[in-house]
């Protein structure tokens, strides 16, 4: 697998899906398997997962969302793209001079009360951190999917990379899993040949679907290139925690707000015929 990130390619792959903004896929080598698990060809197009989804920031000056697509291919087999959206990152400010770095901190350090005083804003900093990462996030309802998806047409919203996979969906221990397999990946070395597949867990819940990333951190499964090796690895550690990631959800967007999904797809350099 590290031969595969030393190379443009595997570069691409990775580094496209860890870029699309706050993406579920955030662990680099770890979230790729080097095989895919299920058979294609034995997948079936399950309805409920038909259609546009998005994972969208609930934040509403975040502007921050990523669409993903599943459009049946053939009767096992699904189509699915991401298209991520987002304002441009912004510039970071230019480091301060050695010589001023140090005179303001000697500065700090000669101000009486000065050592207790950024202990006690580091203390509160750290608390209010604490207590931010134990609130949870209550689910988006079909009003907040509409209003992000609205707020990606402001001017102020960019694409931010887009990818298309081979998807299909495959049962292990009574657990279903989407396979996603790169697509529209080429090279002089591998034509068209995916190296990489990436792998979730899929719980469909009212207007809502689960994904939870297989991480392949256990039993050294994402280096297994063997499809039965990593079945019995996974149908082994179906119920570890170890197996996964956090789980993330994305949302249903309903069919008559295809238009808009259409814009901002062709913003993106996908026309529509």
């Amino acid at each position: 697998m590290r031969r595969i990130l030393q190379q443009p390619r595997g570069r691409t792959i990775v580094g496209l899906v860890v870029g699309l903004l706050f993406v579920p896929v955030m662990l680099g080598i770890s979230a790729c398997l080097e095989t895919p698990i299920g058979d294609p060809e034995k997948g079936w197009v399950d309805p409920r997962i038909t259609g546009v989804w998005l994972a969208g920031d609930p934040v509403p000056e975040d502007f921050n969302a990523i669409l993903w697509l599943f459009e049946p291919y053939d009767s096992r087999t699904w189509l699915v793209t991401w298209a991520g959206y987002g304002e441009p990152d912004e510039e970071d400010p230019e480091e301060p001079a050695a010589s001023e770095t140090g005179a303001a901190t000697d500065g700090a350090s000669s101000t009486p009360g000065s050592s207790d005083a950024e202990a006690m804003t580091a203390g509160t900093a750290e608390a209010a951190a604490e207590e931010t990462q134990e609130t949870p996030v209550a689910p988006l309802t079909p009003a907040d999917v509409l209003r992000i998806l609205g707020s990606l047409a402001d001017e102020r919203v960019e694409p931010q990379g887009q990818f298309v996979f081979k998807g299909w969906i495959t049962s292990i221990a009574g657990r279903r899993f989407l396979v996603l397999e790169p697509k529209m990946s080429v090279d002089s070395e591998q034509a068209f040949r995916p190296e990489v597949w990436f792998v979730y867990r899929v719980v469909l819940k009212e207007g809502r679907m689960e994904l939870t990333l297989v991480t392949g951190n256990i039993d050294d499964l994402q280096s297994v290139t063997s499809r039965g090796e990593a079945e019995q690895i996974i149908a082994r550690h179906v119920a570890d925690a170890d197996l996964y990631d956090e789980t993330y959800p994305v949302y249903r967007i309903p069919e008559e707000s295809y238009d808009e999904v259409a814009e901002l797809l062709r913003r993106s350099g996908f026309e529509s015929w």
